[in-house]
């Protein structure tokens, strides 16, 4: 039972936190970009 609620909640943090690293990742890459470019 204690499994199935760190799973739940393993899964409320990464829908949590998802949406802030694809903002870090997506200004990341174009960080890269204009350095290539």
């Amino acid at each position: 039972m204690l499994y199935v609620q760190e799973c739940s909640l393993f899964i409320f943090s990464v829908n949590f936190w998802e949406p802030f690293f694809t903002k870090i990742f997506v200004s990341m890459t174009r960080h890269v970009e204009t350095l290539v470019i």
